[in-house]
């Protein structure tokens, strides 16, 4: 057998990656998705030729990742623990215990299993607090994605704490990930009724997407502003419903026209509710369509 290291395939799985989060369409199909699976399955079966353990759980780390964010769910959390039953033998790895867990419990997030995804949070935040004085945004991340989890649970008080001290963290080091913390909290106060905290983290929040050129966390503040400043302004929030109608808009899109629907609904708006939750079921099967196109 002719050994290989897992680098060339890891590179692969890294430039992929980053176009789909940057959803630049052309790069990512030149890439073309099946294909790229195809690959990394055929890369799979050259694991038993790589001698490192630690490139093994590099690639299964990386496998969690991709598949996790095309939500192929159980194959991702296949992977994700393939990755951290090796991690776990090795203490300088750390880092990727706790990314590890993140995958995990996304993937429980993403099943709506929050009650299993809580422990992987939980130690994720536990071996994260080892590490605040050199890891900063892993602490934060620690912290926003237990807030996260709780803000799914609707326990919005424990959810709120959490995603509190994840912005103290992100703040030290000035994050990309502000505005999406920002937009978060805000909406959680709003839920609460506590205005004057809303209003404090809706324009810090404004401001931070604005300095980040974050457009997808400026037209999710523009819908907060609709929804719960102004009362609701239908016509205004099917404009901003169409701007996130793109790949990486689908899964927001989906979140607020839920929220829509439901505080129409609580107002008595039962026309503008059912054109939100009709809104909410289109984004659902565009985002199942995505999903069914990387079956294999």
């Amino acid at each position: 057998m002719i050994s290989i290291t897992s680098a060339e395939v890891g590179m692969k799985i890294n430039e992929w990656h980053r176009h789909i989060q940057k959803f630049n369409v052309t790069d990512a199909e030149m890439l073309k998705y099946t294909k790229a699976i195809t690959y990394y399955k055929k890369a799979e079966r050259k694991i038993p030729t790589i001698s490192d353990k630690i490139e093994k759980a590099e690639f299964y780390f990386k496998l969690s990742e991709v598949y996790y964010h095309m939500k192929m769910t159980h194959i991702s959390m296949h992977y994700a623990e393939l990755s951290y039953n090796i991690y776990k033998k090795h203490e300088l790895y750390s880092v990727r215990r706790i990314q590890c867990h993140f995958v995990i419990a996304g993937n429980y997030d993403d099943l709506e299993n929050h009650e299993k995804a809580l422990p992987h949070l939980q130690e994720a935040l536990k071996g994260a607090e080892l590490l605040k004085s050199k890891n900063t945004h892993i602490y934060a991340t620690a912290f926003f994605n237990l807030g996260n989890c709780y803000h799914k649970m609707d326990n919005l008080n424990k959810a709120a704490r959490y995603i509190e001290q994840a912005l103290v963290q992100y703040r030290k080091i000035n994050s990309d990930v502000l505005p999406q913390a920002y937009h978060d909290l805000a909406l959680i106060y709003f839920k609460q009724g506590k205005k004057e905290q809303a209003m404090d983290c809706f324009r810090k929040g404004i401001r931070s997407a604005v300095d980040f050129k974050d457009e997808l966390f400026m037209n999710l503040f523009e819908a907060l502003d609709v929804l719960y400043i102004r009362n609701g302004d239908t016509p205004k929030l099917l404009n901003i419903f169409s701007r996130l109608e793109n790949g990486k808009g689908y899964p927001y899109l989906e979140e607020l026209a839920l929220l829509g629907g439901n505080l129409f609904d609580y107002n008595g708006k039962i026309e503008d509710s059912i054109i939100c939750f009709k809104k909410m079921v289109y984004a659902q099967k565009q985002i199942s369509k995505g999903e069914c196109m990387y079956e294999i």
